[in-house]
């Protein structure tokens, strides 16, 4: 079962909505680890932040890596979004102990 679809059509209010789960489940004290399916490269989500923007928009990023497996990288929350639009092998997985 897919937690939290990402399409090319949602909204601004839907991806919001994305966001705050992924946010939810990075967060400390959180039982799972999210591990995510990239162009031909699985890696980590170690972290998020939000970064407001001279004009006011709010930048979200996760920070992962591109190549290997250190914290290395932080990626535009939207272009994560475009990676798993692209191809539906490309996904944010949840990894707990039951």
């Amino acid at each position: 079962a897919v937690d939290v679809a990402v399409g090319k059509k949602d909204s601004e209010e839907a991806i919001a909505a994305q966001w705050g789960q992924i946010k939810a489940l990075i967060g400390p004290g959180s039982p799972e680890v999210l591990l995510f399916h990239l162009t031909n490269h699985y890696c980590p989500l170690y972290a998020w932040r939000e970064v407001v923007g001279d004009d006011g928009t709010i930048r979200r990023h996760i920070l992962t890596s591109r190549r290997g497996q250190r914290p290395s990288a932080w990626l535009d929350w939207a272009e994560c979004r475009e990676i798993m639009i692209k191809w539906s092998g490309y996904k944010i997985m949840k990894i707990g102990v039951r």
